[in-house]
């Protein structure tokens, strides 16, 4: 989405800005190193009017070697000092990156978690892009064009007229900029979108790949893709000859303006005013003299894509997503670590509502339940009315409006400390992470081996496990790895057991168990349930029902046909046992 335009001081109070403004120290460098390259392009001036106006008049050789060895000294200092700025402004990028990384990281996680954000890691190539526009071009353009004034006066000196006609050539330069900025606008944006949007579809579709090749799909959605791909082809060719066109406008001005001073000079020279050396000098002054501005209208050019990056970044940084994220980063509460930890007043939720796309798809309007400590609660109901959307809600994955209490605590107080001790999560599709067999059932952390091989028979995978070529040490590569979808679901119940927590909240554990699985998950829900545990269990097979405490029945999106039964009540609503059979599967 195209950001709007900015005002000036919103960009001077932006954090990003600031970030880059409070690295006072390197700043000083690189204007000290600035200030030296500067003064030092005036290097090739100097030993033209040396070459010209004195040493072919005195024809001496040891003045022309005395000279050149000075200016060759001069450019050696000259190329140190660009070096110099280049390597700081470098270190200024690591260090912003450094700074914002983290907070990016956990607002991008965020927003993929409780938006469902497409692409969340864009923010990478955002920070990418504004660092390589903070620490390039612009910052040097900002260090060298308080030097113009300088060499404008010089012209000056030189003569009038070359002043004149210097300042004039800036004023049609910075006019370019301007208009140039106009015609190209945000373009480079525009088509940065479609060309992510054009892959995204590519990319989307490719996942399902099985399906299309299983229906003979994959010629409709190749024409599909070409022709998304043809018309961002047709709009890069328009915005990349207006590029073209700018460049090379550019590129012969300068070419012109050099010319321009030679000229000015050759008829100074011709009048007497002025020396063959001078002449000389003028024309390399004033490359020098426009250069600046020249690089200025590059930037300014170019500087839609920047922008759009910058206020991206800017948003992510912003004060109400930041405080949203400081729950993320709290560290973990250690004494937590080797601490059995039960709820015991169980989850309250209060006028608890959430809503997807902007508040147009509304779930639990005003919800008030509470579950207890040590009850297996079965949650059922039709597809689509909310039942997934609770589990996510009670482990934490959803942006909700009213308050979820944990033993009489805020939720998100809780979780922010040692979260898997109070939350077992079990998805319907159950993905790998990268890692062993033994990281994949621990979270990522470190295995403890003793507790590892015990969730492992637990639920039935240790003799499963054993098979592969290296036991609990195979490494999976994340995502399926070619397990059974049974398969991945043990290895995602063990994973959601294995730190004991307080709430088990399974989101249709059993939907592709076989008859084993189902036994495996009764064992498992029944050790949990003595064990203290609440548990939460999306079911659509009456299996489970037979040994549930409560049902919970959701009949609406916006929950107002919640209702919360006792197995015996909620099989009393059954007129038989077709009726009962015709609700679930077995």
């Amino acid at each position: 989405m195209i950001q709007q335009k900015k005002k000036f001081s919103e960009y001077w109070d932006s954090r990003l800005l600031k970030i880059f403004l409070s690295d006072r120290n390197n700043l000083l460098w690189i204007f000290v190193a600035s200030s030296i390259a500067n003064l030092l392009m005036l290097t090739p001036m100097l030993y033209m009017l040396q070459i010209f106006d004195r040493i072919f008049i005195s024809k001496s050789v040891l003045t022309l070697v005395t000279v050149s060895g000075i200016i060759v000294f001069f450019y050696i200092i000259s190329a140190l000092s660009s070096f110099i700025r280049s390597q700081i402004v470098i270190a200024m990028g690591i260090k912003i990156e450094e700074k914002v990384n983290e907070r990016l990281f956990l607002v991008g996680f965020k927003d993929r978690l409780k938006k469902d954000v497409k692409n969340p890691t864009s923010y990478l190539d955002d920070l990418t892009l504004v660092r390589q526009w903070l620490t390039g071009a612009a910052v040097f353009t900002v260090f060298d064009l308080p030097w113009v004034p300088l060499y404008v006066l010089v012209m000056f000196v030189m003569h009038p007229i070359l002043g004149y006609a210097a300042i004039i050539l800036i004023l049609i330069l910075i006019g370019f900029g301007l208009y140039f900025s106009k015609i190209l606008g945000n373009q480079d944006e525009i088509l940065r979108q479609e060309e992510f949007e054009t892959n995204d579809f590519l990319y989307g579709k490719l996942r399902n790949s099985e399906v299309l090749s299983v229906y003979a799909l994959a010629s409709n959605f190749k024409e599909k893709w070409i022709q998304n791909k043809r018309r961002f082809y047709i709009k890069l060719n328009k915005t990349q000859k207006k590029s073209d066109v700018v460049q090379n406008v550019i590129k012969q001005y300068r070419f012109f303006s050099n010319s321009l001073a030679l000229t000015i000079g050759a008829f100074l020279v011709i009048y007497g005013d002025l020396t063959l050396g001078s002449m000389i000098a003028a024309s390399l002054l004033m490359a020098r003299t426009t250069a600046p501005v020249d690089g200025a209208v590059a930037t300014l050019s170019r500087v839609g894509v920047a922008r759009e990056a910058f206020w991206r970044i800017e948003g992510m940084l912003d004060n109400s997503v930041m405080k949203v994220d400081n729950v993320m980063q709290k560290q973990p509460d250690n004494t937590l670590e080797n601490k059995l930890v039960r709820l015991e007043k169980g989850i309250e939720l209060i006028d608890v509502s959430v809503s997807f796309q902007g508040g147009k798809k509304k779930f639990f309007k005003n919800l008030n339940i509470t579950f207890k400590k040590g009850e297996l609660v079965a949650v059922v109901g039709k597809s689509g009315v909310g039942k997934t959307t609770l589990i996510k809600l009670l482990a934490g994955l959803l942006e909700y409006e009213g308050l979820i209490k944990l033993d009489g605590r805020p939720m998100q107080e809780i979780l922010s400390n040692a979260s898997e001790k109070y939350l077992g999560y079990l998805p319907q599709d159950v993905l790998l992470l990268p890692g062993s067999v033994a990281e994949n059932i621990a979270g990522l952390r470190d295995p403890d081996s003793k507790r590892v091989v015990e969730v492992a028979k637990l639920v039935g995978i240790h003799d499963f496990i054993l098979k592969f070529p290296s036991g609990y040490d195979t490494l999976l590569a994340g995502g399926h790895q070619n397990l059974s979808g049974g398969e991945r679901q043990r290895l995602g119940l063990a994973r959601a057991i294995y730190h004991e927590p307080a709430g088990l909240f399974l989101d249709e554990p059993n939907s592709a168990l076989d008859q084993s699985g189902e036994l495996a998950l009764k064992k498992v829900i029944e050790q949990c349930r003595n064990d203290g545990m609440l548990i939460l269990l999306v079911t659509h097979r009456r299996s489970v029902l037979s040994y549930s405490d409560k049902i919970l029945e959701l009949s609406d999106e916006e929950g107002r046909g919640l209702k919360l039964f006792s197995r015996d009540e909620y099989a009393g609503n059954f007129t038989s046992k077709d009726d009962f059979d015709r609700k679930f599967t077995l």
